[in-house]
């Protein structure tokens, strides 16, 4: 028995995942017809659906997505959905905006989370701790305080012996796993030239400063 959602009913399923993963099923999009389509998902484990009141107090179908259904997208980010059906824009306008959300969140820049930057590893660097040598080092500037302001270029001349590149990249890795957090300097007035040459650019953007916790 295939057990294999059809393009249609991928893209149902994500568009079902980037509006929340639950709704009522005449806000669903797209239609799955005939209603066979829509039991198969449920058959399969990936769907549950049940009676719900609306807000106008009527009776309704509402459909959530699985655990198993998370753990089939999480495995199938790239099956093939339907591109004929008019519900592919509101499935990507939906993603947009959660990836909206979570870049200002995250003080993230859309080339990060695209992996744009180069994440290779130095060659012929040596081994060291250095996500370790940053926090020392944040830690001695800040006069042993978290989450303080600290500037990049206090820390470049704290670690002399770092490459800029490698630097920078871990800077990066640290940020993406929520260890740091890079900031810009808003008033440009007190932007130094040190401050300048020092800042981490990101897609255009400048982050002069970082933020740590213990």
């Amino acid at each position: 028995m295939n057990n294999t959602p059809q393009p249609l009913q991928v893209l149902f399923l994500w568009n079902l995942i980037f509006t929340g993963g639950e709704g009522f099923k005449q806000d669903l999009k797209p239609e799955l017809k005939p209603a066979s389509k829509r039991k198969e998902l449920i058959k399969w484990g990936l769907i549950q659906e049940e009676k719900r009141k609306t807000k106008k107090g009527s009776q309704a179908l509402y459909i959530q997505l699985t655990e198993k259904g998370w753990k089939w997208a999480n495995d199938n980010i790239t099956a093939e959905f339907s591109n004929r059906s008019t519900a592919s824009a509101p499935a990507l306008a939906a993603l947009l905006s959660r990836l909206n959300n979570y870049l200002n969140q995250h003080h993230l820049s859309l080339a990060e989370i695209l992996g744009l930057l180069n994440s290779d590893p130095v060659a012929n660097e040596p081994e060291i701790d250095l996500e370790q040598r940053i926090r020392d080092a944040y830690y001695q500037i800040s006069d042993e305080k978290w989450n303080v302001r600290v500037h990049l270029h206090e820390l470049r001349q704290s670690l002399p012996d770092i490459s800029r590149e490698s630097l920078d990249q871990k800077l990066l890795d640290m940020q993406k796993q929520e260890k740091l957090v890079l900031y810009n300097m808003d008033d440009v007035r007190n932007i130094r030239p040190e401050d300048e040459d020092a800042a981490i650019d990101i897609a255009g953007f400048k982050r002069h400063i970082l933020y740590m916790e213990g």
